[in-house]
């Protein structure tokens, strides 16, 4: 009689092929003599026998696991040529797209940006020579990257050219002593039926090293210069980026001289109030202007209401010159409202009138209304005082708080109505200024000079430290408005659902990545009862199932990951985030922790626990010990997982057809067809052109966590580590320099995160080497990694010592360095970086320029004004695009 476990066990591990028909024969005659057949339950077939029916294939072999591996390889290089190719041919029909940041320097007018300076451009473009991106992104150098787009890209490339030479290092490392010292384990020459025989790939890895061998101490070392490679360039990468920062903070920029204020006491929420508390500590000649941020609904949308008039004057003037050749373009008069050039006719009786007339009076109402709105506006805001009485506060003796006058508090009320209620005894008119208005507790101070904002920034000025909070303003094109007037009470419950939420999806996206996983091992699969219908496919063509097990199982879970960004987006972007930085900040956060579980922990569980599954049946004890002995194995699977991304994914990012596919999306979903020059720019500054930092920084640290994982483990994905982190390398920098461009930068916040998560990464691979070593039976290697860990956290406690707070604050001696010998005029805040921060509803409308596509030669032709509607009034600046969706 053959015991049920044995029978597995031969043929789910081993896979013996003699004992198809002898383990069936013995199964069946060991249940007839040991399971009672009275009783009802026991004739039926038991859930262990279901989960565990014989199948007539053997389990894949190490070779097997090779084959998948090579399969990967060589598909993937194929669509890796294929996308380089539409590359070369998509740059070439689409060049607003691929030279984007070059079409915005040639703008007119000039866009410009924060500084009032062109938009940068690399004076190296690519040309129709083919590959010709590649020589123009080598010339782009990191001091121009620094000075002319951005901190944060710099410090993205910086960040991905230094894993690429780590990994170089490790690879010349490991491939010359650990690859070496395991394949003289002892375990390929075990017999083929042996749960320990490894073959293929494998060989050089700790699968083919025995309990306590030799080899470990060969791991053990290794180990150390690892560590010590981390050490020296995670230290040197701060210490470059602590450099960056400070200069960043030194240069002149508008958010070098404001400074955001928020959780204002409701009785200082006004420009005097705030004024009061800060010429306290400051000299009043320091602080120029406080702007309190009001919200204003109606403000709001009559600018967009009149940006979209705009647009379709300009669409109706190049229907008649290119459509209607030369005929005045009409339509419908609107029912709810009438401008005059239908004659007043209601709503039962409608004309047609002329576009062209209609837009131009519809622009000009608006642009009037809006400047009134304003300036009632202007008129209220500036009631908003708290008079002559002073409302500092004083401690009693018996430590509460009171004010010097107690009449303050209903002078106070007052004021507050008169805030909120006020219209100034004018009449409502077609705007009213106060319509969905409401007042906010944040503001924005800018001070005359840098070193003032700076002091300003890290003083503690309130005696209580949850309200008067004084942090760096962001960017003015980088603040959330809209986010300024959420309380702080609604910022704790927030945090804690957007908490909720994302440990949610992340739990429940467990089986989605454990079946998606299962496709790497067919044969195992088919093992089970349930799944045997998957028995034919493993007779498909040896490359067809190399495809399925190794490129089709990492398409999934990268294309499905897409989505879990948006939801994690629309979840995050509900907070309180006074800036898009923190947005994608946090954002990158919740994705790199779902990419981890999502990505590594559950795949490989799943895949070490399927791959065991019958020994880890007939002895659960060992549970731990067999899983610990199955992860070597499953680096195979993180091989392919890290191929895919760099021969495939960043190849697509680079070849940018999805981000035509959005572009035409926008155009034809949304019945959106470009016709007008500031059509096409509408549609060139869509989010499709903005550089998604949280996506170029959470995957790639995930990478890096699976390659320093299996680094000494596996020692071949180091090689594939270093090919991604090459080709991320090249993409991110060509898409910086050429095609994508982001409006605001946010002077390196992003690294803070980064080089935490970096840090959790070597802890992670420590402790997981602890256990490996352990259940490997090196117990001094262990502990001597242990030991290890230790000098980790001291380092990394050092490291932030050191220069995190020199890198979020700086420092004064470097900004008042930055002056020279004497502070002088050209010192001073410019009059342009005041009026960037003024709120979005009371900036003037710019200054309007003809951007329908109709040339002065047709014009003349067809006797069109071009300049019909705009009128003088406004700042010259940059051309009214669409809002932001």
């Amino acid at each position: 009689r053959i015991s049920y476990v044995n029978i597995i066990n031969n043929r789910f591990v081993c896979g013996a092929r003699h004992l198809h028909i002898t383990s069936r024969l013995s199964l069946s005659l060991s249940l007839s003599h040991t399971l009672p057949q009275s009783t009802s339950a026991h004739k039926r077939k038991s859930s262990f026998e279901w989960l565990c029916c014989s199948a007539p294939e053997p389990i894949r072999t190490m070779a097997q696991e090779s084959d998948v591996l090579l399969t990967t390889l060589i598909t993937g290089s194929g669509v890796f040529v294929l996308l380089l190719v539409l590359l070369e041919i998509l740059r070439r029909v689409f060049p607003r797209q691929y030279q984007y940041r070059h079409l915005l320097s040639t703008y007119y007018p000039l866009i410009t940006d924060p500084n009032g300076k062109r938009i940068w451009a690399p004076p190296v473009q690519p040309t129709h020579i083919p590959l010709s991106w590649i020589p123009a992104t080598y010339s782009v150098k990191d001091a121009d990257i620094a000075r002319h787009i951005s901190i944060d890209a710099v410090v993205l490339i910086r960040f991905l050219r230094s894993l690429a030479y780590v990994y170089l290092a490790l690879s010349v490392l490991t491939l010359t002593t650990l690859c070496t010292a395991y394949a003289t384990g002892p375990h390929k020459n075990l017999d083929e039926t042996d749960p320990l025989f490894t073959s293929g790939v494998l060989i050089i890895t700790m699968s083919n090293v025995q309990r306590g061998g030799p080899q470990l101490w060969a791991t053990w070392i290794v180990e150390v210069v690892i560590m010590v490679v981390m050490y020296g360039f995670g230290y040197r990468d701060y210490e470059r980026f602590t450099w960056y920062a400070r200069k960043s903070k030194a240069t002149r920029s508008a958010r070098n001289f404001a400074a955001l204020v928020s959780e204002i006491p409701e009785e200082l929420a006004c420009e005097e109030g705030v004024r009061m508390v800060l010429e306290r500590v400051y000299e009043k000649e320091q602080i120029v202007k406080v702007f309190v941020y009001v919200r204003r609904n109606a403000l709001d949308r009559a600018k967009i209401q009149w940006a979209n008039v705009l647009r379709a004057k300009e669409r109706a003037m190049w229907s008649m010159v290119n459509k209607l050749d030369g005929e005045r373009p009409v339509h419908e008069c609107p029912k709810r409202r009438c401008c005059g050039a239908c004659g007043g006719v209601g709503e039962e009786e409608k004309k047609m009138v002329d576009s062209i007339k209609y837009y131009a009076e519809e622009q000009e109402r608006l642009r009037v209304e809006i400047q009134r709105a304003q300036e009632k506006c202007r008129v209220r805001d500036a009631k908003a005082r708290v008079g002559n009485v002073i409302t500092t506060v004083k401690e009693k003796e018996d430590g509460s708080d009171a004010h010097y006058d107690d009449e303050h508090e209903e002078y106070m009320h007052e004021m507050v109505e008169n805030v909120h209620h006020d219209d100034d005894g004018g009449g409502g008119g077609a705007l009213d200024g106060s319509a969905g208005e409401w007042n906010s507790r944040c503001a924005v101070v800018v001070f005359r000079t840098m070193h003032a904002a700076a002091m300003a920034r890290q003083t503690q000025l309130w005696k209580h430290p949850d309200e008067f909070v004084i942090e760096a303003a962001p960017e003015p094109k980088e603040i959330r408005w809209h986010k300024l007037g959420i309380p702080s009470s609604r910022s704790a419950p927030g945090k804690v659902i957007t908490f909720l939420l994302c440990v949610g999806i992340t739990l429940l996206w467990s089986p989605v990545s454990i079946a998606i996983a299962a496709l790497s091992n067919l044969e195992a699969l088919t093992q089970i009862e349930a799944l045997s219908w998957l028995r034919p496919i493993l007779s498909w063509p040896s490359w067809i199932l190399g495809i399925i097990q190794g490129v089709l199982p990492p398409l999934l879970i990268n294309i499905l990951s897409v989505l879990i960004s948006l939801l994690f987006r629309l979840i995050i972007t509900r907070g309180r985030h006074f800036s898009q930085g923190q947005v994608e900040d946090t954002l990158r956060n919740y994705y790199f922790v779902f990419l981890v579980f999502g990505h590594f922990l559950y795949v490989l569980i799943s895949g070490s626990i399927l791959s065991q599954l019958s020994a880890i049946l007939s002895d659960v004890t060992q549970f731990i010990t067999l899983l610990a002995r199955a992860v070597p194995a499953s680096s195979i699977y993180f091989c392919n997982y890290i191929f895919f991304g760099c021969f495939i994914s960043f190849p697509q990012l680079l070849s940018q057809w999805i981000r035509i596919f959005q572009r035409g999306w926008v155009s034809y979903g949304l019945m959106f067809f470009p016709r007008t020059e500031r059509d096409y720019r509408r549609l060139d500054s869509g989010m499709s052109s903005m550089f998604l930092y949280f996506k170029f920084y959470s995957v790639p640290l995930l990478i890096h966590l699976i390659a320093m994982v299996y680094s000494s483990v596996a020692p071949l994905i180091n090689v594939f580590a270093f090919l991604y982190f090459t080709i991320a390398y090249w993409t991110c920098k060509h898409n910086l320099c050429f095609t994508h461009y982001n409006a605001f930068s946010t002077g390196g916040y992003y690294y803070f995160g980064v080089y935490a998560c970096m840090i959790t990464s070597l802890f992670v691979k420590q402790v997981f080497m602890i256990v490996l070593f352990s259940v490997f039976g090196a117990p001094a290697q262990a502990l001597l990694e242990a030991m290890f860990l230790v000098t980790s956290i001291i380092v990394t406690v050092v490291t932030f010592k050191r220069f995190g707070r020199l890198s979020r604050r700086s420092s004064i001696v470097t900004i008042m360095d930055s002056y020279g010998r004497t502070i002088g005029k050209e010192d001073e805040v410019a009059p342009r970086y005041v009026r960037q921060y003024e709120p979005p509803s009371l900036q003037p409308l710019p200054f309007v320029y003809d951007l329908s596509g109709v040339t002065e030669q047709q014009a003349d032709m067809y006797g069109l004004d071009l300049n019909v509607g705009n009128s003088d009034q406004g700042v010259v600046g940059e051309v009214p695009l669409a809002p932001r969706l």
